[in-house]
């Protein structure tokens, strides 16, 4: 009985401690996935890229205009929805989608600013995801 009792208050507190409220539509999860990345603090003299693309979306790599430094990606970063703090610039963002095919774009970071950016990056074909699938 203490052991069931023990349990029960070990997962009642889990469930409380990770609840999460559930999006008002499943169309703006991306949205509100984006939103949640832009509420942490701004650094110091930089500027926050906000990007989201759908129906979802790969970071290639992030290149400022002025120095053609590439800019350090770690890997959970890479995934869309994603928030990277730059240091204010014109940068050139590469990306790729279900099709594969890369797509670069310019956006422009001010320093205290937060820049939301979502790329529509091309519809799914099922056939060719069976395909891949069927090969792996």
């Amino acid at each position: 009985i203490v052991l069931a009792g023990g349990g029960w208050f070990l997962l009642h507190q889990k469930q409380s401690a990770t609840a999460v409220p559930a999006p008002v539509a499943s169309s703006t999860a991306s949205v509100t996935t984006t939103a949640a990345l832009g509420t942490a603090p701004i650094p110091s003299g930089q500027g926050v890229l906000l990007l989201s693309a759908s129906p979802w979306g790969e970071l290639e790599g992030i290149v400022n205009e002025k120095n053609q430094k590439s800019v350090d990606l770690s890997e959970e970063k890479r995934s869309t929805p994603t928030r990277v703090d730059l240091d204010p610039g014109t940068y050139k963002v590469t990306m790729k989608g279900p099709d594969g095919r890369p797509k670069t774009f310019d956006v422009q970071i001010s320093q205290g600013k937060r820049e939301a950016h979502h790329e529509n990056l091309g519809g799914v074909d099922i056939s060719t995801i069976e395909k891949e699938m069927s090969n792996q």
